[in-house]
């Protein structure tokens, strides 16, 4: 025992001494409990013993919370309620054993009539009841657990958990750097549009940090300066923007909730649809209320940050105004550059391989303006070099290896190979980073935005209307299909308990208590209209039962006295309507539009140019061809534009149009027909 204390007091010094070393005071107080454990296993003697160690066992699992917050905690918990009820019934027999036995050893009794065995006790019965008993407890603890009022600060404590690494979001990218995480299914962020949850056929770009000088081999920010974003009204930040002929330009207005996993990130960056207008969050009222509340901050670029624990979830609002490509209006685009935008976004690195101007002057020979010099780049890449995640480019030169090499690579060469061929030519330009695509999950009616979502694009300069998008990467080789059948389905299904999870469980604090307690209170003030209301004097036998049959009386009492077998009876159509599906994805899907529908409506329209004259070039591909009509003014050019979208989905991301949207084509086809 003097041996086993001994050890005990020197692993307590040593390891405080590695804590205060390590500044990891919870990783060491973890290791000295499971040495407490091994200590008591060792010295058990009774029940004393035995609930100390039950004690411990409290501790390791209040230390799992903290350490490993995940959805499978909640199973463990469950598991350890079931089991503790089950010891500390036993730990009640064994202390009144080891009382008696003491109490007969005292009078010199034989305690040999004391012997029992477990299984004569823990039987079937036993143990289903004590179960039961464990299930009110935790269904106990629940109730504790929402309406115990916070000081924001829940059950798990740091309300964090461990944080995940993006590469390509730091103050630097090399070629190269993270061309091989197409393969990482893992969730950074999930989207909900509030205005159409159920609209399922979006593809996302969210867009996080850009670059503006290129020294031949890394991007990097020439400026790591940022302001914070003004209030336009409580718990609502503006994003400053540098346009001003904006309102020419159609653009559609996107409101965003998102929800952004825990990164690794010195400043946490803030992803949004292009244009971001506004930030917002929830409850800015307890916000006002934290130690650090919370504050968005804009950098060079444009790119928005906050300063937010990196193990911490993050929940906000966007909105974005998304304007449209107008290739007519952006003609008229040829005011002068500013000297800021001119002295950042025209860098060139000191020593560049002449061939660059060469092939960017060749590119945009028949070009005249920056929207046909931008349109021509974007064309020749997509159509002249391949998508790769290979790698093995000139470490010295990747970009010329790229462009007159290997003519492969994955986006981060297609974006750098635009901005630099668009430098050359005196149009600003500059790479940016984001995710691309997302896959829409119908349980929980948002978008999952994974690692394998990573892509770069480029943003190109135009006087008077700002920063517009262009994509100079093969669109079928960027987007990453979600998965499908039986699997793809459950995990979209434990995605949305996921969600729920760390909204509800993990990050419940004083904002989302008093969400519950408002959703609470509005339940409550409907209830009450549903109960009896005495007349007259409510002292009197007579008033409560003219007040029970006006209740007895009104159809609403019989609702709510049917509800409880009603949702019963919803609750196990929901779980075979949900059984159905399930098998559903096990049988191959009717298509809603034959295979290749697409395809022969763009050989009609194809068929249609031709006679009129206007018909496709040898090497001339769908979006060339497009640009091309719509240079030239043709009168049905929006409409090829149309058909020529819906084909290169249809023939490059596999995504085959709704009956409805062929529907709508056809009508485009129409009046390619009729131009004369």
């Amino acid at each position: 025992s003097r041996a086993w204390t001994a050890g005990t007091i020197a692993a307590l010094v040593g390891l405080a001494v590695m804590g205060w070393v390590t500044d990891n005071w919870l990783l060491y107080a973890i290791f000295f409990s499971l040495v407490m454990v091994v200590t008591r296993l060792f010295q058990s003697r009774g029940s004393r013993d035995t609930y100390q160690l039950y004690g411990l066992t409290f501790v390791a699992v209040i230390a799992g919370a903290v350490v490993n917050p995940t959805l499978g905690f909640l199973g463990t918990f469950i598991g350890y309620v079931v089991f503790l009820v089950w010891g500390l019934i036993l730990l009640h027999i064994q202390r009144d054993i080891e009382g008696l036995r003491a109490e007969q050893e005292r009078l010199g009794e034989q305690a040999a009539d004391l012997a029992w065995k477990a299984r004569d006790l823990v039987t079937p019965r036993f143990l289903l009841g004590s179960s039961a008993l464990a299930l009110v407890v935790f269904a106990i603890s629940l109730l504790v657990f929402f309406f115990f009022p916070r000081l924001g600060m829940g059950f798990f404590f740091s309300q964090g958990r461990q944080s995940q690494s993006v590469s390509g979001f730091s103050d630097r990218i090399e070629l190269g750097h993270f061309g091989t995480i197409k393969d990482n299914m893992r969730v950074v962020m999930r989207v909900e549009f509030p205005e159409d949850r159920d609209r399922s056929d979006r593809t996302l770009r969210m867009r996080g940090i850009s670059f503006d000088h290129y020294d031949g081999r890394v991007w990097s920010k020439s400026s790591t300066r940022s302001i914070e974003l003004p209030r336009e009204q409580l718990g609502v930040w503006q994003v400053l923007q540098a346009t001003v002929k904006q309102w020419e330009l159609e653009a559609t207005t996107v409101l965003q909730d998102i929800y952004l996993e825990p990164l690794e990130m010195d400043e946490r960056m803030i992803f949004g649809i292009p244009r971001l207008q506004k930030l917002s969050i929830e409850n800015p009222e307890l916000d006002r209320l934290r130690r650090h509340p919370i504050r968005f901050y804009q950098g060079g670029g444009g790119d928005l940050s906050t300063r937010v624990p990196s193990d911490v979830a993050m929940r906000y609002s966007a909105e974005s105004r998304s304007p449209r490509r107008d290739v007519q209006v952006l003609k008229r685009s040829t005011g002068a550059i500013p000297d800021r935008v001119a002295r950042t976004f025209l860098q060139l690195p000191s020593e560049m391989d002449p061939r660059v101007e060469a092939l960017a002057r060749s590119i945009t020979s028949e070009a005249t303006t920056s929207i046909e010099r931008s349109m021509a780049i974007e064309r020749y890449l997509r159509s002249e070099y391949s998508y790769s995640t290979e790698g093995g480019h000139d470490r010295e030169a990747p970009l010329e290896d790229f462009l007159f090499g290997r003519r492969e690579g994955h986006c981060e060469y297609f974006a750098s190979a635009m901005v630099i061929l668009l430098r050359t030519l005196g149009v600003p330009a500059r790479p940016a980073n984001g995710f691309y695509g997302g896959a829409y999950n119908e349980y929980g009616r948002f978008y999952a935005v994974r690692q394998a979502d990573a892509h770069a694009w480029v943003e190109v300069f135009f006087s008077g209307y700002g920063w517009l998008t262009f994509d100079p990467t093969p669109p079928s080789a960027v987007l990453v299909p979600a998965q499908g059948g039986v699997l793809g389905s459950l995990e979209e299904w434990y995605d949305s308990l996921k969600l729920q999870w760390y909204k509800w469980v993990v990050e419940y604090d004083l904002e989302k208590q008093i969400t519950f307690f408002r959703g609470i209170g509005d339940a409550m003030g409907d209830l009450k209209k549903l109960f009896p209301q005495p007349k007259g004097n409510p002292s009197t036998r007579r008033a409560w039962r003219d007040g029970a049959k006006e209740w007895a009386s009104r159809p609403s009492t019989w609702i709510m006295l049917l509800s409880p077998f009603v949702f019963a009876f919803l609750w196990h159509v929901g779980f075979f309507h949900l059984l159905a599906r399930l098998l559903a994805r096990l049988r191959p899907r009717r298509r809603e539009v034959p295979d290749g529908a697409m395809s022969a409506l763009y050989d009609r329209m194809m068929l249609t140019l031709e006679r009129q004259g206007v018909g496709r070039g040898v090497s001339e591909t769908p979006s060339e061809l497009a640009a091309r009509l719509e240079a030239a003014e043709y009168e049905a050019a929006e409409s090829v534009e149309r058909v020529t979208r819906g084909f290169e989905a249809a023939r490059y991301a596999e995504r085959e149009p709704s009956r409805e949207v062929l529907e709508q084509l056809e009508g485009e086809v129409e009046r390619v027909r009729e131009v004369s």
